[in-house]
């Protein structure tokens, strides 16, 4: 890829599937990786950042919109794939963002979705419904990695840069203080000792 691209190949493409998915390079980078066989693997995310760093480096545009006023973080909060696959697709796009310095394109209001359906379902669903499909350890942990990475570039943003998303950083502050006090006490030994068992169950 990085050979087409330095010859001059456009990493600008974009589709529309015959079921009329609107999808650029980007989309199409973040769901190869996180279709790669074996789980949540640091190999896979890595492969991730690595196309999507490249595909940026050559003129991608990640705020490009589909036909429903979507950009590329937008779409992946909408798509209808498994928990563990939008808890790649997060990871993926927070290294992004940090290694490149790219503010706008932290998957923050996702991660924060991810981070509060995990949290609701395991407080309030796990107990009830013992057969459905389960997290992982290694996924909760992801989430929870990826959670402290963004919230992590609030906190080293600029004074005026952080001036101006103070409200977000307020949101993902109190989501953490929350997954202190209700969560990690009572949960956290576990997740680490199991990191790779099936841990709590979704309903959905």
């Amino acid at each position: 890829m990085r050979k087409l691209l330095e010859g001059g190949a456009s990493a600008k493409g974009q589709e529309i599937t015959t079921t009329g998915t609107f999808r650029t390079y980007l989309d199409l980078a973040l769901s190869c990786a996180c279709n790669i066989k074996g789980g949540v693997t640091w190999g896979n995310i890595a492969y991730g950042v690595a196309i999507l760093k490249l595909l940026l480096e050559h003129g991608a545009d990640p705020f490009t919109r589909d036909g429903t006023d979507r950009d590329l973080l937008e779409r992946c909060i909408h798509v209808r794939i498994p928990n563990n696959e939008h808890i790649k697709r997060a990871a993926i796009l927070a290294r992004v963002a940090t290694d490149m310095n790219l503010s706008t394109l932290l998957p923050t209001e996702y991660i924060l979705q991810i981070i509060a359906s995990i949290l609701l379902n395991i407080q309030t669903k796990g107990k009830l419904y013992p057969n459905r499909a389960r997290y992982t350890g290694s996924d909760v942990m992801l989430a929870w990695n990826v959670f402290g990475l963004v919230l992590d570039a609030y906190k080293k943003m600029p004074p005026q840069l952080a001036d101006s998303n103070a409200g977000i950083r307020k949101a993902l502050q109190e989501i953490e203080d929350k997954c202190h006090e209700g969560f990690w006490k009572t949960h956290g030994d576990e997740f680490r000792r199991c990191e790779y068992q099936a841990m709590y169950v979704q309903h959905r």
